[in-house]
């Protein structure tokens, strides 16, 4: 998730799920995560949502859809931060950005 200029954040993404975890680290001055729907989703969570069912919103709510965590950095960093991530056997991708709005984490 790229973040801005200057500022950092780490959320594990446990319990709450995506939205209820990336919120608490948002700053009051920029308030608005966006969170795109491009990332790998393990197939695990497709067959959850099958059987429940369950529906993709509930899916990225409640569960983590296959994150671990996310780290919120300048964006000048994002790139750099990616090479040490898989360069030690770390899956990690760009999923997101932050900016001015009101204090939400909204999935596009």
């Amino acid at each position: 998730m790229s973040w801005a200029r200057g500022c950092t954040a780490v959320a594990h993404v446990t319990g709450g799920g995506i939205v209820g975890n990336v919120v608490r680290l948002l700053p009051t001055t920029w308030t608005r995560s966006s969170i795109w729907r491009v990332f790998p989703t393990p197939e695990i969570f497709f067959e959850i949502q099958r059987r429940g069912p369950v529906a993709a919103e509930e899916m990225v709510r409640v569960l983590t859809v296959g994150f671990g965590m996310v780290v919120a950095l300048d964006p000048g960093a994002a790139e750099a931060a990616l090479t040490v991530a898989q360069t030690n056997g770390v899956e990690a991708s760009i999923v997101g950005e932050v900016r001015t709005g009101t204090r939400q984490v909204v999935l596009t």
